[in-house]
Order: C-alpha cells, then sequence, then structure tokens
C-alpha cells in the first residue's frame, strides 16, 4: 500500500462546509477519501476558522483582510512558513490563481517541492485587469510563475483554453473539473417531492418548485427568475422559486426583495439563506435554473445534477461543460432575459416527461464523469506524477 500523500491545502480563505467556492469543494473532495489515503494540512488567512478533524494541522498563516497591507503581509508570511516547512510534505496544493496562492506555490517550487494550483473562475484569476494592477504587471506575472509549476488544474474547457492563449505549457495543464457526491445528492421519486417540500415547509406542496442555489449577487443573476415568475403568473402558471444560498450584496439583495415585493411574488418565493446540507433542498425541487454570468464550474449546476433536475442554466464556461442542451437540460443564452427562463418553464411544465428524462440523463452523466471518486483518483493520479 503507497504511503498517504502529505498534501500542504493552500486556501486564503479557508477551507470546509462553510467556506465557499474552492475551499468548500476542496473539503468535500478530501471527505470523501478512505482514511490513510492522504495526510493533509491546512494553511489558510481566516481568523475565526472552525476545525475540522480531516485535517491533519490547520496553520493561521496571518489574518486576513481585505487591505493590500494585509494582503502583502500573508504572502510574506506565506512565503516563510514554506521555506521552514517545505520538506513536511510531498505537494502544495493552492486554490485559486490570485498572489495569495501563487507566490506561495513559486516559493514551493524553489523549495523543491511540488505545486499545484487550481483556477476556479474564468477570465479572472490570471487576466490582465485595469487600474493599479495592471500598471504593476501582477496578472502577467502570475502567468509566468504558473509556467514554472508542477501544474495548473483548469476546472472547465474553456479556462483550460485561457490558459493555451496565455501560452503556460499543455502539458502543465490538468483538466480535472470539480466533482460531486452522488451518494449525498441523490434523487428521490417524483410521487415524493411534494411530502419533502412540507417537511421543508414550503408553501402550497403540491405545487412545482423552481430551485436556485448560490450567493445571492449581480454575477449569479437570481432576479431573472423572480422576473421569468412574473411571467409565469401573468400567464396563470403556479411554481414556487426557492433562492437558496448566502446573500452576497446587501444591495442587490434589497432590490431583490422589492422586486418580489412589487411583482406581489411573497407567496410563491422562498429565500432561506444559507443551508448547510441542500441536498433535502434538491430533492425537492422539480427544476434547478442558474442564470450566472461567469462560472468556473459551478457545483451547485453538478448537485442538481446528481438530484436528477433537468437544468436551465447560461451558455458559459463550465455550465457548458454539464448541461448538454436537450439532453440533460436547456442551455440559455450568456446574455439570457427572464423570457428565456419562462419559456424554458413553460415547456418543461407542458412536457413533464422531457423533464423527467433530461434529470436522469443528467445524473447518469455526472455518475460517471463528475462523481467524487472519479475526481479524487484524478487528483491523485496528477500529484503522483509530479513526486520529486
Amino acid at each position: 500500500m503507497s504511503s498517504p500523500l502529505r498534501i500542504l491545502l493552500w486556501s486564503p480563505k479557508g477551507a470546509g462546509l462553510h467556506y465557499g467556492g474552492p475551499g468548500m469543494t476542496a473539503y468535500r473532495l478530501y471527505a470523501k477519501a478512505d482514511p490513510g489515503r492522504f495526510e493533509i494540512t491546512l494553511a489558510h488567512g481566516h481568523p475565526d476558522h472552525e476545525t475540522y478533524p480531516l485535517f491533519k494541522a490547520q496553520h493561521l498563516i496571518r489574518p486576513l483582510t481585505a487591505s493590500p497591507i494585509s494582503q502583502l503581509q500573508f504572502i510574506r508570511a506565506g512565503r516563510a512558513f514554506v521555506r521552514r516547512r517545505a520538506a513536511d510534505f510531498d505537494v502544495f496544493h493552492g486554490l485559486q490563481g490570485f498572489d495569495l496562492t501563487v507566490s506561495p506555490a513559486d516559493q514551493a517550487d524553489r523549495c523543491n517541492l511540488p505545486a499545484v494550483v487550481k483556477l476556479a473562475a474564468y477570465r479572472s484569476d490570471l487576466a490582465d485587469k485595469p487600474g493599479l494592477k495592471a500598471l504593476l504587471g501582477r496578472p502577467r506575472k502570475r502567468r509566468e510563475i504558473v509556467k514554472r509549476l508542477g501544474a495548473v488544474i483548469a476546472i472547465s474547457r474553456d479556462i483550460r483554453n485561457e490558459l493555451l492563449e496565455y501560452d503556460i505549457p499543455e502539458n502543465k495543464i490538468a483538466f480535472i473539473p470539480n466533482g460531486v457526491d452522488t451518494d449525498q445528492f441523490t434523487p428521490i421519486s417524483t410521487t415524493h417531492k411534494s411530502e419533502r417540500r412540507a417537511e421543508l415547509n414550503w408553501p402550497q406542496p403540491d405545487r412545482p418548485a423552481l430551485l436556485f442555489a448560490g450567493g445571492i449577487n449581480r454575477r449569479k443573476q437570481p432576479h431573472l427568475l423572480v422576473e421569468a415568475l412574473a411571467e409565469l403568473k401573468a400567464k396563470h402558471r403556479d411554481l414556487t422559486l426557492v433562492l437558496a444560498g448566502p446573500p452576497g450584496e446587501d444591495d442587490y439583495v434589497a432590490a431583490l426583495r422589492k422586486l418580489i415585493d412589487d411583482q406581489q411574488l411573497a407567496d410563491r418565493v422562498l429565500i432561506p439563506g444559507f443551508t448547510p446540507d441542500p441536498a433535502p433542498l434538491y430533492q425537492a425541487a422539480d427544476f434547478f435554473a442558474l442564470p450566472s454570468r461567469n462560472e468556473g464550474m459551478p457545483n451547485t449546476v453538478l448537485e442538481a445534477m446528481a438530484t436528477a433536475l433537468p437544468v436551465i442554466a447560461t451558455d458559459i464556461s463550465g455550465s457548458r461543460d454539464l448541461v448538454a442542451d436537450g439532453q440533460t437540460g436547456r442551455l440559455i443564452p450568456a446574455e439570457a432575459t427572464a423570457s428565456h427562463i419562462a419559456d424554458v418553464l413553460i415547456d418543461y411544465l407542458d412536457h413533464p416527461a422531457d423533464a423527467e428524462a433530461h434529470g436522469r440523463a443528467g445524473r447518469d452523466f455526472v455518475e460517471q464523469h463528475y462523481s467524487s471518486a472519479v475526481i479524487l483518483d484524478a487528483h491523485e493520479k496528477l500529484f503522483r506524477s509530479l513526486l520529486r
């Protein structure tokens, strides 16, 4: 039996069930590993981080805030930590491609510790941006560092193509998408959905339900779903909309609530906030929608597909890797309007057999290609190929 891989998981914003995005994805992935397969040490900048038995140790590198000074201090302390401790690990696994991770990854590489960085968003981490950072050339410098690292993980095909545009060597790019726990996110029969809705205290449990899951913010555009619901109401079509996830922008959430009130939809829209275990929400829903402007590889789409829900998603990075239009759901234009969503929902309501078939096909697809077991194996294979 192979010795456990000693992984330094570098996640400046933390990693665990309540830390969102890449940190939560990594935690869920490693939590599925058999005991003794990995030995994981977490390095982070979250001063109130919860303690998780999954991690052999958790190191607060330095409390991290949004201020540039705090970030520079974190980077400096991070590089020093890696210099001191590089020999204690087999692989540096860094989350996201910003300076907070790429600079310590560079130090790991200089210390002969294989370094892998995961990019979680399209046209974000390494992309040129206006303002001071562009003048300083930070994205360009990060791209040069990434070229020297052991590997960079692209979670979508669009991110992979973006890396190739930056002249990242193709043999350094590992296409490893996010995975989903197909044991946790599992479907229930259509006849039991109303019972699940009643358990969750959703209004009118016999009414079909549309679920959105993720941060309530402008980028994900849940207001389009409220507007689509208003269109359905005007056409005398009945549907409950559930917007599940942490509020991201106070002014946007306030505007969203006003829109709900103005359209007289308060009896049809639920905003339950963050839910530690969202699996029952997916089981209670009939359809799932994510009308985001930009994503890397959306976990919520994977979770919905694992639960056999037909998915309505914008034709963007990550989502287009998952949703086969007319087979596992429906892709709508990247610049979609509420009417695009309303039209798909009406079609599904009128043709429930199509919705059910799309959901079943989605479940089969993620079980074969995106289960946690498949993605975990891909990570281990990559890491072991880099051992020095």
